[in-house]
């Protein structure tokens, strides 16, 4: 026996695609009516429906613009139109959102036939759900336009006559947002540094200074991010950088404000090896242990070597000389053999003397060993 409502509300669960009515996830069947137009299109859905309801399919709005039929509850059809554009109202401070329908042209009821309407007017179909009032003024493309008459003879539809206004300081082009700054505070801000483009050496940190300024007065506790282009650099929460590998960086702080507006600055960071610094220390060894004391009528060989950071400097040189105190000259001889080496002879006991070798290249840098002359025995 054939069910026609049966069949419908079948062929809906298993050929029907996901929609969303006023944001409610729902299944319908999805058509077009004529000329394969898909701005206007047939919808028979198990989700009650009513004129004025927005349906998104497939990511684009659509506003139920026709009466609804009710088939014995247990499906409904209905026409969407797509509304592609939103409209901003601007109620004394608070703005609402409008899916809209932006027409150029109306349909003569008698003949069927579209003609088109005179320069900067539109006629503007949304959901009635908002409060709308002549004179009230919106943005779109770029300009302003006045509301000159209100349609509300359609249950759920607002459609609107609107032409072309004049713009005025208070406007906020930029989001459409008509009369935006006679409510709300304009906001210029500004993001500065005081940091340039600079160098670090890998595993040193460098802060990233940054200041949020709005119409010149500085923003407390700002909302900053921190972001690096690659892993040359990182940099934390509080905008401290660290160098990582060597090679060059982008480093960006960008601030949202409350109102969803950013701002960002950025800096070149270059990251390289670690500079050594010298670090120079010596030795002063003899050819015997210990060689801290020479017997009288015995010598020593003694070997000076430079070091940087505690590698051993291949063409270091040295100057030798004995500070002898108050030991007499003829109790020892110095013999200096090379730039390295020199050697010491015990000629009398009981002496104690200071070889001392300066670096040729700095002699304020010199090293000491205390040599005592001692007897035989």
């Amino acid at each position: 026996m054939l069910n026609i409502e049966s069949d419908i509300s079948y062929l809906i669960d298993n050929l029907g695609k996901p929609i969303k009515i006023n944001n409610v996830s729902a299944i319908g069947l999805v058509g077009n009516i004529k000329n394969n137009n898909e701005d206007i299109r047939k919808l028979i859905t198990k989700s009650p429906i009513s004129r004025g309801d927005i349906v998104i399919y497939k990511d684009n709005n659509y506003l139920v613009t026709s009466d609804i039929d009710n088939i014995n509850d247990i499906y409904y059809k209905a026409e969407i139109q797509k509304c592609p554009h939103v409209i901003k109202l601007n109620n004394v401070g608070t703005i609402k959102e409008c899916a809209a329908i932006l027409e150029t042209k109306v349909m003569d009821i008698e003949t069927g036939q579209y003609f088109p309407l005179a320069a900067g007017k539109m006629v503007v179909t949304i959901k009635n759900n908002v409060n709308v009032t002549l004179q009230q003024r919106f943005i779109k493309f770029g300009e302003a336009w006045n509301v000159t008459g209100i349609d509300k003879t359609k249950i759920g539809l607002i459609i609107l006559n609107v032409e072309k206004a004049t713009t005025n300081s208070n406007d906020d082009l930029e989001n459409e947002i008509a009369d935006r700054w006679q409510y709300e505070t304009k906001h210029l801000y500004t993001i500065e540094t005081t940091n340039t483009d600079t160098t670090i050496e890998k595993d040193k940190t460098l802060q990233f200074d940054v200041t949020v300024k709005d119409n010149d007065a500085i923003v407390e506790n700002p909302a900053l991010t921190y972001k690096s282009d690659n892993s040359n650099c990182t940099i934390d929460e509080k905008g401290l950088i660290t160098g990582v590998n060597v090679g060059s960086s982008i480093i960006t702080s960008t601030f949202t404000s409350t109102e969803g507006i950013t701002k960002s600055v950025s800096i070149n960071v270059t990251v390289t090896e670690p500079i050594k610094t010298d670090n120079f220390t010596y030795s002063l060894v003899g050819d015997m242990q210990p060689d801290t004391s020479i017997k009288a009528g015995s010598y020593i060989v003694y070997t000076a070597k430079k070091f940087n950071n505690g590698v051993e400097v291949a063409d270091a040189k040295f100057d030798f000389e004995v500070i002898p105190g108050d030991t007499p000259s003829d109790a020892y001889t110095l013999t200096v053999n090379s730039d390295t080496e020199c050697r010491i002879d015990a000629l009398k006991y009981m002496y104690t003397i200071a070889l001392r070798a300066k670096d040729r290249d700095d002699n304020a840098k010199y090293i000491d060993k205390e040599i005592t002359l001692k007897g035989l025995w």
